[in-house]
């Protein structure tokens, strides 16, 4: 007598709902879908300017902090380390600190002046 077919889901109707909205499947609508995404743009925008002393436009996504750069030499140099860093680096914390580090880097290369430098 062949076995008993195993349930895939052994918890309630209930659970499973709970457990979608948590991985952010819903039953959501189109317009509420929208709005969260440009919530989470907003706070995502708001989070790396934050940490990074800089300011981006929202539409692009370039930043807007004025200054130019001049990507030569030791300035060049200096970018390419923070860059290799920040894609070695796996602890949350030294990332954040490191996206300090890169946005007071790119402040000082462009000549903003800001209380926030590291």
């Amino acid at each position: 007598m062949p076995d008993e077919p195993v349930p895939i889901l052994n918890k309630p109707i209930v659970a499973a709902s709970a457990y979608l909205e948590a991985i952010g499947i819903t039953g959501e609508s189109p317009e509420q879908q929208q709005e969260r995404i440009e919530k989470f743009k907003e706070q995502a925008f708001a989070r790396i300017e934050g940490i990074t002393g800089l300011a981006f436009d929202r539409e692009t996504g370039k930043c807007t902090t004025e200054g130019n750069i001049c990507m030569e030499g030791e300035t060049e140099e200096g970018w390419e380390e923070i860059c290799t860093k920040l894609g070695a680096e796996k602890d949350p914390q030294q990332v954040e600190q490191l996206w300090r580090e890169a946005g007071a880097f790119l402040r000082r290369a462009a000549g903003v002046k800001q209380s926030t430098d590291i």
